[in-house]
């Protein structure tokens, strides 16, 4: 038997972020939580307690690294960095 797992669902290993304390957003309101699409972090699952890392803020956004992999949002979204 092969230990494999297939995603079938759109949304299934998606991962809601809080940050604390929330950056300010694009469109002035701080940034308390965000989405990020499974499919952006890889094949290796992160454990429950992974936390937003890094977060700097400017240019109207801010970055942060979820994952070992780097992020940006801002006023086109959130998108990898």
């Amino acid at each position: 038997m092969r230990d494999e797992h297939l995603t079938t669902r759109l949304g299934l290993h998606d991962r809601l972020v809080t940050f604390d304390p929330a950056p300010p957003g694009p469109f002035g309101q701080n940034v308390s939580t965000l989405t990020i699409p499974g499919r952006w972090l890889g094949k290796q699952p992160l454990p429950d307690t992974a936390q937003p890392e890094g977060v700097r803020e400017g240019d109207g956004g801010f970055d942060f690294t979820f994952g070992g992999r780097p992020f940006r949002y801002d006023r086109l979204g959130l998108r990898p960095a």
